[in-house]
């Protein structure tokens, strides 16, 4: 899209079509937009040359996805401190922006890395009560990415959506009815507008990807349709590949054992990960000993799309984490709303007992009573979610200086290596660690990359046609 030499995968290869590119071409747009910012800046010599070179716009590009990923988790924690209180929305600051997981996919050009940032802005919008605003973004989530799986995360969404719906115009149904004589069937109505409109935002999504995809594959297409069939259908693909008769699925790329998730998530989100995993016995204990119900749209928005994701992906023999990206703002927030919740019932249990038990005559007599007694429930409550969140920090901050340290040598020896081929442009030759290279933004024209035999017999990325 850049114009430039790039390698083609076979997901992206037109008997296949698999990805789309609408889910590519924002990223195009930021860079032409970044380009025609700096090159007079470039031009009058405030800025140096190699501002707009291929390292550059790499980075350019992984910066936009910082940002975005950064603007949705400060939505979603604004809403946090909204509709769930300071506590909670302390907890997911920690659990969300400075965990090791997504300090590796906000940045990460994957279709799973934006959906966990739309899934932010998503869980937002429903928290907020937004209901049009969740199922557009959650349209945007399914079609435009070209990872069609995230659309099982919507499924509460919309059922909520729709019930809220009907309960909404059943209510403006009493009240006509009451005023100036309605017809009662404002519910159905109200179901049916809101069916209406998640086909229209549907349609002119899948319409404008289309139309993108359409301009370079050269034919229609859906590729949406395409890798769901690869995928969820036991790799029967699309196109040539059903013609010929090939059976493929994820499972040819390796499996993993039922484990693989559950070490990679304790890696990747420690602590959060395994307090969300006492959602369900924090739902059960607030409907048999607590007299407020729980969370309704928390729940529906939170725990069960995290419950229904994990269930989806963990039953599948091919495993990878970027698999777990859209779900890391989920785990966030079901982690902060059961230690929030929990630490805030056991302070609750504590005062009530602490006012049954008789004063000090010391304390009696004073004013004095009334601030000691809170202060240790407090304290110990603040000091569980601090320690929850500074034990979370630390583990995560290990993870990333670690993988910083000991995997960054590629990427440093292809930014040196950019510099040198522009002074003097050749040939690069990578043999069975091909996939160390980060892409050709570090080829300068003049130059190329080439494959040398060297052990590896399984499928390389060609030149894109």
């Amino acid at each position: 899209l850049n114009g430039a030499t790039s390698f083609q995968t076979w997901e992206y290869s037109r008997p296949y079509k698999l990805r789309t590119y609408a889910f590519l071409l924002p990223l195009r747009l930021s860079t032409l937009l970044s380009s025609s910012l700096f090159s007079p800046l470039v031009s009058l010599g405030y800025l140096s040359p190699s501002t707009l070179n291929g390292p550059s716009l790499f980075h350019l590009a992984r910066l936009m996805l910082s940002w975005l990923s950064a603007v949705s988790d400060h939505a979603l924690i604004s809403t946090c401190y909204k509709t769930h209180g300071p506590t909670t929305a302390l907890l997911i600051l920690p659990f969300l922006t400075l965990t090791a997981g997504t300090w590796f996919s906000s940045p990460a050009l994957l279709p799973s890395s934006v959906a966990q940032s739309i899934n932010s802005l998503v869980l937002s919008a429903h928290l907020n009560g937004d209901m049009n605003k969740a199922i557009a973004l959650g349209m945007a989530a399914t079609v435009c990415t070209g990872w069609p799986f995230v659309a099982v995360m919507y499924v509460p969404l919309g059922v909520h959506a729709v019930a809220r719906s009907y309960l909404q115009g059943r209510e403006n149904a009493n009240d006509a009815i009451r005023t100036r004589g309605g017809t009662g069937y404002e519910g159905v109505k109200a179901v049916m507008g809101t069916l209406c409109y998640a086909a229209a935002v549907l349609c002119a999504l899948a319409g404008l990807a289309g139309c993108v995809d359409y301009k370079y594959y050269g034919e229609a297409t859906n590729p949406n349709l395409n890798i769901f069939v690869y995928n969820a259908l036991g790799g029967n693909g699309a196109g040539e590949m059903a013609e010929e008769g090939v059976n493929t699925g994820d499972e040819l790329y390796g499996v993993e054992p039922w484990s693989y998730y559950f070490k990679n998530l304790f890696l990747n989100m420690n602590v959060p990960f395994l307090l969300s995993l006492l959602s369900p016995l924090h739902v059960l204990c607030r409907l048999v000993f607590s007299r407020s119900p729980p969370s309704l749209r928390l729940h529906l928005s939170s725990t069960l799309p995290l419950a229904m994701w994990l269930a989806m992906v963990w039953s599948r023999p091919h495993k990878e984490e970027r698999f777990m990206y859209p779900c890391y703002p989920h785990i966030a927030l079901t982690a902060a709303h059961v230690l929030a919740d929990t630490a805030s019932s056991c302070e609750a249990m504590m005062l009530r007992r602490w006012r049954r038990r008789p004063a000090s005559p010391a304390l009696r007599s004073s004013d004095a009573a009334d601030t000691a007694r809170p202060a240790l429930p407090r304290a110990l409550k603040s000091l569980a979610c601090l320690s929850a969140a500074a034990a979370s920090v630390g583990l995560s901050f290990g993870r990333v200086l670690a993988l910083s340290a000991n995997y960054s040598a590629p990427l440093s020896v292809y930014t040196g290596l950019h510099g040198r081929l522009v002074a003097e442009p050749g040939t690069v030759c990578v043999g069975s660690e091909w996939h160390r290279f980060p892409g050709n933004f570090f080829i300068p024209p003049g130059s190329s990359l080439e494959f040398v035999e060297d052990g590896f017999g399984g499928q390389l990325q060609r030149d894109r046609k």
